[in-house]
């Protein structure tokens, strides 16, 4: 059976809490480290369900594990493009990567755990006795922790301290993805003004100069967060082809103000609730950011229930 909080990869509704990715070897795989992966991730996936919900101030972690979800052992018929999506995706949505390494790992691996760096993501590397880590993994500059285990047990250990140790730069994951998120947006949108004012040919022109792949650019104009696991060779590449002016990513983001009948709202939520001037700032903030992303088309934020919706969509609680 499968812990009950693992993550759907292809689902529409967002997660109740961060979501780990638990990365680890799956295409060259013999049966025999197979049924060994296997058992691992699943007491993986089960240790951070029973560490966080048996917390003495219980929260709650999903866990994305490619190895049930999009594994080709398994039946798996996603093409190299949508893996790469998948994955890609998840780990840029992720709070933190956990990477069990088997027979020297994958080199599916090593670009998942670049990711996870690029976006300054907690990394635990877990490695069994009789492997030792590569030298390159374990000197990486970077938020590591590297375990070595000799069984299951010595597994879950590792797990354990590594969700106790950084529960609060895990659960902080969201409001720092969306505060930087929020940087980005002006500059995505001269990027998608410049993109969009090209024809067929001078887009290939784009392409050729900037060496930057069409599905690259594509990802890039698609999303504020794209453009955070971003090189800085391919941002000033690709912008610099636009003839978009890179110092434009150094501008302060504006984040527009709420207006009286909003702030009223949330003064009255707050008063009702008994919540500290702490989380009435953090709502304001929070909102703010969304308005600045082009949030909240569907939700006003004019009557204390909007703002309880709000609080509840932004912390996944129902």
């Amino acid at each position: 059976m499968r812990p009950l909080q693992m993550a759907f990869p292809m689902g529409n509704e967002p997660e109740p809490g961060p979501v780990l990715y638990l990365a680890c070897p799956l295409t060259s795989v013999d049966e025999m480290a197979r049924q060994l992966v296997d058992s691992y991730c699943t007491h993986i996936c089960t240790t951070v369900t029973e560490t966080t919900r048996d917390s003495e101030h219980p929260w709650e972690v999903a866990v994305h594990a490619p190895v049930f979800w999009s594994n080709p052992a398994r039946g798996d018929e996603r093409t190299p493009e949508q893996i790469y999506q998948l994955n890609s995706h998840r780990v840029r949505d992720c709070a933190g990567l956990i990477v069990l390494s088997i027979h020297g790992g994958s080199t599916g691996i090593g670009q998942e755990f670049a990711w996870a760096f690029a976006l300054r993501l907690p990394v635990l590397f877990l490695h069994q006795v009789n492997e030792p880590a590569s030298r390159q993994i374990v000197g990486t500059p970077g938020d590591l922790t590297v375990a070595e285990f000799e069984d299951a047990n010595g597994l879950i250990e590792a797990v354990r301290h590594f969700l106790r140790s950084q529960r609060a730069v895990i659960e902080d994951r969201e409001r720092r993805a969306a505060g930087e998120a929020v940087k980005f947006a002006a500059f995505r949108a001269l990027l998608v003004e410049a993109w969009d004012s090209r024809d067929d040919a001078r887009r290939e022109q784009v392409q050729a100069e900037s060496r930057v792949h069409r599905r690259r650019i594509a990802e890039l104009l698609e999303s504020d967060y794209a453009l955070g696991m971003a090189s800085l060779s391919e941002l000033t590449a690709f912008a610099g082809a636009l003839d978009v002016p890179f110092d434009a990513l150094a501008q302060p983001a504006q984040f527009p103000d709420l207006g009286e009948r909003e702030l009223i709202a949330l003064a009255q939520v707050c008063d009702e609730y008994e919540w500290p001037g702490s989380k009435a700032l953090e709502l304001e903030q929070a909102a703010r950011m969304e308005l600045a992303r082009g949030g909240i088309r569907r939700l006003t934020l004019l009557s204390p229930e909007d703002w309880l919706r709000f609080d509840r969509n932004r912390t996944g609680h129902a």
